[in-house]
């Protein structure tokens, strides 16, 4: 993301020119089919609202300050239940502040899903609550499912995220519940914009310009070369390189070759 691309100019001073972002990408179509599949998680019969978060339990996610703000919300939302998909250590601690704040019954911690885009399909709000991201999947994931998302505002690329897909008014700097975050408007336009910058077809084509492949990427081909996280080119690679010297991990004989 940008704010990435800004941080190692500041940081390890590398000339900008020599930066090249591509976003990892997002497959739609097999978010859609795993949305699809299972009942609703949440329970057909269960009042209230359902507000999800996903992350690991660690203390970037920020997942204390999301439960603080959940038993300070607003009567209208008194049946309302959170709850958080991940684990991670710590687990006994979120259950102990959600017990000290009143708030236990209401706040379901399932541990890891394989699928948690039913989830997101299914969920009446997203809350990203981290204290900074690079590029968080599982917002653009959330906003793929047409699911209603808000977002803590942060170091990295949520605030990025939130601009290419028109919702910047879900970007909060405080997280205080307002009617409006639930509302469905606009997640259509959102979605499409996601489909439109994030598309597969549009990172692997990024990936063969910057690579300079001899041949188009196959499919999954994209995956191992971008990995599972955020991966910003350092520099342009020579141009003899070619689809054997990326699966190998760079041009070796090239110091400048992206590694």
């Amino acid at each position: 993301c940008d704010a990435m691309a800004q941080d190692l100019t500041t940081t390890a001073g590398i000339d900008p020119r020599r930066i090249v972002r591509i976003y990892n990408p997002v497959d739609v179509a097999s978010i859609d089919r795993l949305a699809g599949t299972g009942e609703n998680p949440f329970g057909r019969d269960r009042p209230g609202r359902s507000i999800l978060a996903v992350g690991s339990f660690k203390a970037q996610k920020g997942f204390p300050r999301l439960l603080r703000a959940f038993a300070a919300r607003p009567p209208w939302l008194a049946e309302a239940n959170l709850w958080i998909l991940g684990d991670g250590e710590l687990r006994a601690s979120l259950q102990a502040l959600a017990a000290s704040l009143g708030i236990a019954d209401r706040v379901h911690l399932p541990g890891i899903e394989a699928n948690p885009f039913v989830w997101m399909r299914h969920a009446d709000l997203f809350v990203l609550c981290s204290h900074y991201e690079g590029l968080p999947n599982a917002l653009l994931e959330a906003i793929a499912c047409r699911c209603p998302v808000v977002a803590l505002d942060s170091p990295g690329g949520t605030r990025e995220i939130m601009k290419v897909c028109g919702l910047p008014g879900r970007l909060v700097s405080k997280l205080v519940w307002e009617p409006c975050f639930f509302d469905t408007e606009g997640l259509n336009e959102a979605r499409s914009r996601v489909e439109t910058v994030f598309a597969r077809a549009t990172i692997v084509a990024q990936y063969e310009r910057e690579f300079r492949l001899d041949e188009p990427l196959r499919t999954g081909e994209v995956d191992r070369v971008a990995g599972t996280s955020n991966r910003q080119l350092y520099g342009r690679v020579d141009p003899i390189t070619t689809r054997k010297d990326v699966e190998d991990g760079g041009n070796e004989e090239d110091p400048e070759a992206v590694q």
